[in-house]
């Protein structure tokens, strides 16, 4: 397919609405933040996994869990919008890590697996869509939610009064991310 020449602006622009709207209580200054931390696009996305290759892949296992560090690849959104592929981390991790008996085993290294587990995820959303809405084991649909509004609020914003809590959402507000720990503790909470 070839790529078309130009674009044409639609007739009508949807309205839109403040971003403040989404997250009231925090004050959105994120952009500016963002634009520091995070540079799009494919040339970005390899010296992001040059500089995981050569500083935090040897305490990744360990350090991916603290919430205190930043000892994850940070490679998830240059994964999401396609900018860098597993297999190229992968290739990345083989390339700086031991060969025995004369081959790479991919389960001994603990990033390969997290990335198997996210492509497990995909296939999963793939081939069982109701998950995006629902349980894949139907048993928990009936576990009980609050409909609080002011929970969910104080959740949101980071103003749970619990630290850890308020700390991790906080933090992705300003910077657009957390590492995988944190979310689960995260998505546990709510």
């Amino acid at each position: 397919v070839k790529n078309p020449s130009s674009w044409t602006n639609p007739e009508n622009w949807p309205d839109s609405f403040p971003l403040s709207l989404l997250h009231p209580k925090i004050n959105v200054t994120t952009s500016e933040y963002l634009g520091k931390m995070w540079a799009p696009g494919e040339i970005s996305a390899t010296r992001s996994l040059q500089s995981f290759l050569q500083g935090k892949l040897q305490r990744y296992e360990v350090d991916r869990d603290r919430s205190d560090l930043c000892g994850t690849s940070q490679l998830s959104p240059h994964l999401h919008f396609g900018e860098i592929s597993p297999r190229q981390i992968i290739n990345g991790v083989m390339s700086k890590s031991p060969i025995e008996n004369g081959q790479f085993n991919m389960l001994n290294h603990k990033l390969c697996t997290e990335l198997g587990w996210r492509e497990f995820a995909y296939h999963i959303l793939g081939n069982f869509p109701q998950t995006n809405k629902s349980g894949f084991n139907r048993k928990f649909d009936y576990v009980p939610w609050s409909d609080n509004i002011h929970s969910l609020t104080a959740w949101q914003t980071g103003q749970t009064g619990f630290p850890i809590i308020d700390a991790g959402m906080r933090n992705l507000a300003s910077t657009g991310w957390i590492n995988n720990r944190m979310r689960m503790i995260l998505s546990s909470f709510l």
